[in-house]
């Protein structure tokens, strides 16, 4: 046993004394990086990022621009300019939108000459007489109305619909069925019917042309700073609201009375629709293509709208003959109910984004959106829920004698902070 030690130890001894030999006979090693030559540095070692432009860079991370080392203190400012001086654009820039708005002036003209020439061109052309039945009416009638934007129905192809939420085609469709072609097209027709004469009714009708640039000018500062969304969820409401305004009004019998309440439902009509439904679509479509099929897919979004243009156009007579037009205004009424809704449910918020960001955006299943956005709905009538209760409880205590009215206001205030912390927290899905 002791032999066997004994050999065991001696072993160990002589390992030891070989590695401390192959120590010494070793080379010396570098202290650190630092000690290597620059020159022959590897370029594992080197900055991934150097060869990337910075642009690219800050298309990645728009809002992270003081992490980003490769920008100097010049792109910083500048950076930060866009920020503080956002109308300092180029002047090619405004000139384009100077352009295109008499572009679109040129289109507004036609649609004004169409509306008012109907009180004249249709008694000129014969078309409402006894020589042809009331469905031959109300087709010639709707087809010469509408007829000038036939041709601006195509099919073109677009993102895929199962990587968008809320397909873009049907939010061009549905951009036309809360009733504004209607109004854009029949106002002096709707006016003549309301008791105005042909005279008076052209006169209002140029009001709600007036009406219609002026509340759109409002857009420009709120569609970026609101968000396109929000828009859309404030204004429908009032949309529908306004449209029965409209068509229960033709339910009184005074005359007087049935002129100011069509003519004042036609008006607000104009300055709700005009800051939210008016521009925001086509912002929203202009954002919502990927950049290498954004013409064709504009190209699509805007055929889109002036086909179903000329379907409103064209079945209005009918809806008018058919449900007169407390039902016919009630019907477009509905539709902004509805498409309330679907925007709710599938229209993704596009505000200050990039276009990596939209791209991420829009790749989010419509499943998946409805899902939360259903989720989020119901998180804000707990919380509205809530504070709708503290309320009723605060106007219960300011009736007693014996609650001091600073009290009260104190405990209001504690007990919806409290409710939104503790909602924000735990119930927000």
């Amino acid at each position: 046993m002791a032999h066997t030690e004994k050999s065991v130890n001696e072993k160990h001894s002589v390992d030891s004394e070989r590695t401390a030999a192959a120590v010494e006979d070793a080379r010396p090693r570098k202290g650190s990086f630092v000690d290597v030559d620059e020159d022959k540095l590897s370029a594992a070692f080197e900055n991934p990022l150097s060869g990337i432009p910075k642009e690219q860079l800050l298309e990645e991370n728009p809002r992270e621009t003081e992490g980003i080392l490769e920008l100097t203190p010049e792109d910083r400012e500048v950076l930060k300019r866009e920020q503080t001086h956002r109308w300092h654009q180029p002047k090619t820039l405004y000139w384009l939108v100077v352009i295109c708005s008499l572009a679109a002036a040129g289109q507004g003209m036609d649609e004004t000459v169409n509306n008012g020439a109907q009180a004249l061109y249709l008694k000129q052309l014969n078309i409402p007489t006894d020589r042809f039945p009331p469905g031959m009416v109300d087709n010639l009638t709707g087809l010469v109305v509408g007829a000038r934007y036939c041709n601006s129905s195509s099919s073109l192809p677009y993102r895929e619909t199962a990587e968008q939420p809320g397909p873009l085609g049907s939010r061009c469709s549905a951009q036309q069925w809360y009733g504004l072609s209607v109004m854009a097209y029949y106002s002096t027709t709707i006016f003549i019917e309301s008791g105005y004469s042909t005279t008076s009714a052209l006169l209002a009708s140029m009001g709600t042309g007036i009406l219609n640039w002026v509340f759109a000018l409002p857009a420009v500062f709120t569609i970026d700073r609101w968000g396109r969304r929000n828009l859309f969820l404030f204004t429908f409401p009032f949309l529908a609201i306004l449209l029965l305004w409209t068509g229960f009004s033709f339910w009184f019998d005074n005359t007087k009375a049935r002129v100011g309440m069509v003519t004042t439902g036609m008006y607000l009509f104009e300055v709700f629709y005009s800051p939210g439904e008016g521009p925001v679509p086509f912002t929203y479509s202009a954002e919502a293509f990927p950049v290498h099929v954004r013409d064709v897919g504009m190209s699509f979004a805007i055929a889109t709208t002036w086909c179903f243009n000329f379907i409103l156009s064209f079945t209005w007579p009918h809806l008018l003959t058919a449900f007169k037009p407390q039902g016919a205004f009630a019907w477009y009424g509905s539709w902004c109910i509805i498409l309330w809704c679907l925007i709710l449910l599938f229209v993704p918020e596009t505000q200050a984004l990039t276009l990596e960001e939209l791209d991420q955006v829009f790749s989010v299943s419509t499943r998946k959106h409805r899902s939360y956005q259903m989720k989020n709905a119901v998180w804000h009538f707990r919380v509205l829920g809530v504070e709708t209760e503290i309320r009723a409880t605060a106007a219960v205590l300011s009736s007693s004698r014996e609650v001091e009215r600073g009290v009260i206001d104190e405990i209001v205030v504690i007990l919806s902070v409290y409710c939104a912390t503790l909602s924000e927290t735990t119930r927000r899905p």
